[in-house]
Formats: structure tokens, C-alpha cells, sequence
């Protein structure tokens, strides 16, 4: 979040404290996302892998998230193996 800041020119005082404000704010859950159908699940998890990705790493908390919101949407680890490598080569 703090590559994306930097690159909308947003001062990284201000891109820090929005991401701890995020962090302490009670409205947002714990749990992993769910969607009402799978196409949704896939094109948001389709983007989280890009944001996952915008540093150049994928790291092993991000991916244990994305496996996370995949298992509670019913989409395998097959299915998100695929696609991490299908965007990786782009």
C-alpha cells in the first residue's frame, strides 16, 4: 500500500497512518471474504493477486490470505496455484 501511495505522489506520513487506521478499525472482520457466486470470488481474487504482486514478491502471509478467501469461496488450491502462475507471466 505503500508503493501505491508513493506512486499517486501521496506524502508516506499520510499512507501510514491510513493503513493503521485500517488496521484498528472495527469494522472490518477477520474472516475471510465470501461472495454470493464464484465468478465474483474469482475476479476479486484475480485482483488481489495483482495488488498481492505489485512489489514483485509474493510473500507467504499474502499467500496463505489468498488461500484463505479461496477455501472460503470454494475454489481450490489448484485453481489458485494457476492463476498466481497465469498473472506471474504477464
Amino acid at each position: 500500500m505503500i508503493q501505491v501511495g508513493q506512486a499517486l505522489d501521496f506524502d508516506l506520513r499520510f499512507c501510514e497512518n491510513a493503513i493503521d487506521d485500517l488496521l484498528d478499525n472495527p469494522h472490518i472482520k477477520a474472516e475471510p471474504i465470501t461472495f454470493s457466486d464464484e465468478e465474483t470470488a474469482r475476479s476479486f481474487l484475480h485482483d488481489a493477486i495483482l495488488i498481492a504482486l505489485s512489489d514483485g514478491k509474493l510473500h507467504p502471509r499474502e499467500l496463505s490470505w489468498l488461500k484463505t478467501v479461496a477455501d472460503a469461496n470454494g475454489l481450490n488450491d489448484s485453481w489458485l496455484s494457476n492463476e498466481i502462475a497465469r498473472i506471474m507471466q504477464h
